[in-house]
């Protein structure tokens, strides 16, 4: 069964349901006399996919409840629109999984090592196989113990072009 696009408009409003949402929240839609979408609250009326019930007491007596029949709400979510696909950043937010955004994607950022020789500080930049501070993970990228940071960092990045067969 079609309907026009007002009308399902109207229908997906009355559940509260959107692509994003599938599950219907709500089933009421008011509307008194000289209401814009009256005529196609009527034709849905006839449809058999919403009935009319007078309204309670808090709500202005002229008005009408419009509420969607089982067949209306079996219609609504048949006609929803397929879900729109989601980012990966959208993923990554839905997951909450505790994780960097990088760590989510499996990118693990490079860091910094140090160590102390004596009076000499030196410095190593390395990139884990895996996230995590337990245990001894042996690093998949490394760069040279150098006596700087921007050496050690220069040296990561020759690494890292070598491991990508650039060199």
């Amino acid at each position: 069964m079609t309907i026009p696009a007002n009308q399902l408009h109207i229908l997906h409003h009355t559940l509260g349901l959107r692509p994003d949402r599938r599950d219907p929240y709500r089933n009421h839609f008011v509307a008194g006399p000289g209401h814009h979408d009256m005529p196609a609250l009527e034709a849905l009326v006839d449809e058999g996919l919403m009935t009319k019930t007078k309204p309670p007491g808090f709500i202005d007596p002229g008005s009408m409840v419009f509420m969607a029949t089982a067949e209306g709400k079996s219609l609504a979510v048949e006609l929803l629109p397929p879900e729109p696909k989601l980012t990966k950043y959208q993923q990554y937010l839905r997951d909450d999984s505790g994780l960097t955004f990088a760590e989510w994607l499996g990118i693990y950022e490079p860091e910094y090592r140090h160590r102390r020789w004596g009076s000499r500080n030196e410095w190593r930049m390395v990139r884990r196989s895996r996230p995590g501070r337990y245990g001894n993970m042996e690093p998949i990228i490394a760069g040279e113990w150098a006596p700087t940071q921007k050496a050690a960092k220069a040296s990561y990045k020759e690494a890292l072009k070598a491991s990508r067969g650039k060199a």
